[in-house]
């Protein structure tokens, strides 16, 4: 046997906790009426009352409430088997890890904080079939789709800034990396989640966009970053800063936000863009808007269901209760 609802029967303390105190109120009137009445007095006018049956009452509505509280528990056994069907989306993550990733205008960088946030929404995730490619120069993919959660978030952990094999940020190959993720012979159940600050080095990312949206593809956007633009620390193996990234020039290289690209974009591919701050990222409306779009089956299984038996329990306690209330507390005296 097994309760859907344990955490109730830690409610069970209070059964004994309850019989106590009945019993010191029954003690405690008696008190207050000798402080009254003449014993012998007390004894002619409760010559009616059965103790015993009172008695009774109590441990019967005792034993209504014990059984109450193992209803509300939920106790199960027996099982069944029973088909299952999941619905979902595919929906592919593309994380940009260029260098200018580690810029701190978002704290403690904007690679950790967009991991973090990653990670809230592979947690809200139900039956969404989710893939993980990382991007620089040339993307990469980290994690193919997969409806195992925990083995998402394993790989979502070991991503770090420039992982991808060639510098620089390309986003219109990383948009046809995605794209190639799907089922091509489907039209839809397909989003891409693309989160990046915008930078491009001539890879024609709206163009890659127009291309995914044909597929069936609709991209979202979140945009990491400052306008005015932040410098590239550079760290040592320690984690300590060491300098600023510097162009061929030697002046410090400050990263900015591109929003026209990222709007671009989303735009192109049917879906919508977000400026990402310390507090909001826009993945919480990201995913209300994948809960409207069509679902498809991902996967048939079969699963087992517990039997509810809480009516057993529930059925005594109102039969004690039934029980306590017809028990008189008087006998008859002659």
């Amino acid at each position: 046997m097994r309760f859907a609802n344990p955490e109730i029967l830690n409610f069970l303390w209070l059964v004994p906790l309850l019989f106590i105190l009945l019993r010191a109120w029954a003690g405690g009137r008696r008190k207050l009426l000798l402080k009254v009445a003449d014993l012998s007095l007390i004894e002619r006018l409760t010559a009616s009352v059965s103790y015993k049956k009172r008695l009774a009452k109590q441990i019967l509505f005792v034993l209504s409430i014990f059984f109450l509280i193992v209803a509300l528990a939920r106790p199960q056994f027996g099982e069944k088997n029973i088909k299952l069907k999941r619905l979902g989306i595919d929906v592919a993550i593309l994380l940009d890890t260029s260098l200018s990733m580690l810029a701190e205008d978002i704290k403690p960088n904007r690679l950790e904080k967009a991991k973090f946030e990653i990670q809230l929404l592979i947690e809200k995730l139900e039956g969404d079939r989710i893939s993980i490619a990382v991007f620089s120069g040339s993307p990469m993919v980290i994690c193919p789709p997969t409806l195992d959660y925990e083995a998402a978030a394993m790989f979502l952990d070991v991503i770090n800034a420039d992982m991808a094999p060639t510098p620089g940020t390309m986003m219109g190959l990383a948009i046809d990396s995605a794209t190639r993720l799907f089922d091509p012979k489907e039209k839809k159940y397909k989003v891409v989640i693309l989160i990046s600050d915008g930078e491009d080095q001539g890879s024609d990312p709206i163009g890659a966009a127009r291309r995914a949206y044909r597929q069936g593809v609709r991209i979202f956007t979140i945009g990491i970053g400052s306008k005015e633009g932040e410098p590239i620390p550079l760290k040592d193996e320690k984690g300590r800063t060491t300098g600023y990234k510097k162009d061929k020039s030697g002046a410090v290289v400050l990263t900015k936000l591109g929003i026209d690209t990222l709007m671009g974009i989303a735009g192109a591919a049917g879906g919508a863009y977000y400026t990402a701050s310390q507090g909001e990222w826009g993945l919480d409306k990201i995913y209300s808007a994948m809960q409207k779009l069509e679902k498809k089956e991902l996967r048939e299984e079969f699963g087992h269901q517990y039997e509810d038996r809480f009516q057993y329990p529930l059925g005594l306690a109102l039969i004690l209760l039934i029980v306590e209330a017809l028990i008189p507390e008087r006998r008859k005296v002659k």
